[in-house]
């Protein structure tokens, strides 16, 4: 969005524009695969930090039965505008780094966060409803 104002001339004035953008931010959760076992938190929230605000890491790693890492991955809670998201999958996704290939996308809504979501909806309503009746 540009906001334009302009300060009338005459005698003793000057004419003046100002223009800002205003550029929406929302808080989008990654899944970042093909992780090596010896990326830590504060690689991935220094490596997504150029993009956007980084408020939460979440490093993950499976083992087989011998204790052996085999699978490393992550999700990062991440503020950022639609162009800087476009620009990080751009430049990360299907990059090389530290030893494995990052494999970015938006992360998948697990069932305990939806049942959780319908869970306070439904409470809601139920609320809504209470007082309406009131």
């Amino acid at each position: 969005m540009h906001v334009s104002s302009q300060f009338g001339a005459g005698p003793g004035r000057q004419v003046c524009q100002v223009r800002s953008v205003c550029v929406a931010m929302a808080m989008r959760r990654l899944y970042v695969g093909g992780l090596s076992d010896s990326v830590t938190q504060k690689d991935l929230k220094d490596r997504f930090g150029k993009f956007g605000e980084v408020e939460e890491v979440e490093l993950l790693t499976r083992r087989d039965e011998q204790g052996v890492p085999y699978k490393t991955f992550g999700y990062i809670n991440i503020n950022i505008s639609d162009s800087d998201l476009k620009k990080c999958l751009t430049v990360l996704n299907k990059s090389r780094w530290k030893g494995g290939t990052l494999q970015i996308e938006a992360a998948k809504e697990s069932f305990l966060h939806r049942s959780a979501s319908m869970s306070c909806l439904r409470s809601q309503r139920v609320h809504s409803l209470r007082h309406k009746n009131l």
